[in-house]
């Protein structure tokens, strides 16, 4: 009777890590990124962005996705400030931008939250 008891409890324990470990890749990441505004690409839908942001240290710079879902009402409000920022921002600017990692079932990619111009290059002269 013991025995059953300790293959079950194990059972039980094996089955709690496993859903732990579900939800921890569940989980959005996300971050701030500061760095040089390299390039602006628009897609053809006229619904995304593309950015790319060389951060200090990197050798490549890395491409952030700013995008409208359309099934979201509520996103496009939100989406349309972030353009107005990005627009008046040139390249070379050094911007901070946050970011959240795609959720799940999307292409995947780091997708803008917020985005700021820090310093226009040569104000300080």
């Amino acid at each position: 009777m013991f025995r059953i008891f300790v293959i079950f409890a194990l059972f039980f324990v094996i089955g709690s890590i496993g859903e732990s470990a579900a939800q921890d890749k569940a989980k959005e990441r996300a971050g701030v990124v500061t760095g040089e505004f390299k390039t602006r690409k628009d897609a053809k839908n006229g619904r995304s962005v593309t950015l790319e942001i060389l951060a200090p240290g990197e050798e490549k710079a890395r491409a952030y996705l700013l995008s409208y879902n359309p099934k979201d009402p509520k996103a496009k409000g939100r989406y349309l400030e972030l353009v107005a920022l990005v627009d008046a921002a040139k390249i070379g600017d050094r911007v901070e931008c946050g970011w959240v990692n795609s959720p799940p079932g999307a292409e995947g990619g780091f997708f803008l939250t917020s985005f700021r111009v820090l310093k226009k290059p040569g104000a300080g002269k």
